[in-house]
C-alpha cells in the first residue's frame, strides 16, 4: 500500500513538473515571437522616419519599402504628429 501511494505521489509530481516545463517553453516561444514583431515594427518606424526626413511622401516611402500604403500611412501620420524634431526613440515610444 505504501508503495502505491508513493508512486501516485511521484506520478502527480512528474505530471506537474512536465506541465511547468511545457508552460516555460510556451512562454519563451511567445516572448520570442513578440520580440521579433517589436523589432520588425521598430525597424519599419526607423526607416519611415529617415525617409520623411529626406522629404519623401507617404506614397514614395511605401513604394521604396515595398509595403502597402495602409501599413505606412499610420506610421507616417504618427511621426508627422509627434514631429521630426523629436528623437527616433521618442517617436518609437509614442507609436
Amino acid at each position: 500500500m505504501f508503495l502505491t501511494e508513493y508512486n501516485e505521489k511521484q506520478t502527480l509530481e512528474n505530471t506537474y513538473n512536465d506541465g511547468v516545463e511545457v508552460g516555460k517553453e510556451k512562454g519563451i516561444e511567445i516572448g520570442k515571437a513578440q520580440g521579433i514583431e517589436f523589432g520588425e515594427r521598430r525597424k519599419l518606424i526607423e526607416m519611415v522616419y529617415k525617409k520623411i526626413k529626406r522629404g519623401k511622401t507617404v506614397e514614395e516611402i511605401a513604394d521604396d519599402l515595398e509595403e502597402d500604403i495602409e501599413v505606412i500611412n499610420p506610421i507616417f501620420n504618427e511621426i508627422e504628429k509627434v514631429g521630426l524634431d523629436k528623437s527616433l526613440e521618442e517617436i518609437i515610444e509614442n507609436s
